[in-house]
């Protein structure tokens, strides 16, 4: 999440999510707007292009991948193969989820939040220790 001090620029890619869902959209902030039930943020989605209003603290901010992140990428299949045969586990490292251009939130270990991430990320950066 963002902390209270990060200001959003137009230029930012953020992460937005409009329910308690664990999986993030890309987008630019467009405006930032207070109101009577807090801080909201206008968002145009990078792969649609619609305009969405999110709750500030539905918004994080991503970065691209970069020459490391692209190296340590492996398709979201083949990390939940390694994590069910016990492979990876959460003492070996750690990791982001990523679509190929961004990487988002940490990676979760628990069956049903890999299945959910599964539905919408390709693949994981999986950083050994």
């Amino acid at each position: 999440m963002l902390k209270p001090y990060q200001t959003l620029k137009k230029n930012n890619v953020i992460g937005y999510k409009l329910d308690e869902s664990i999986n993030y959209n890309p987008g630019y902030p467009l405006q930032v707007q207070l109101t009577e039930d807090g801080i909201i943020v206008y968002v145009e989605d990078l792969n649609t292009h619609y305009m969405k209003v999110v709750p500030y603290n539905n918004i994080i901010l991503i970065t691209p991948l970069d020459d490391l992140d692209r190296e340590c990428l492996m398709p979201i299949e083949e990390f939940i193969e390694c994590v069910n045969c016990g492979g990876i586990t959460d003492y070996d490292g750690s990791g982001n989820y990523s679509d190929g251009t961004y990487i988002y939130n940490s990676v979760g270990f628990w069956e049903s939040e890999l299945e959910e991430a599964k539905k919408h990320y390709k693949y994981v950066c999986w950083y050994n220790k």
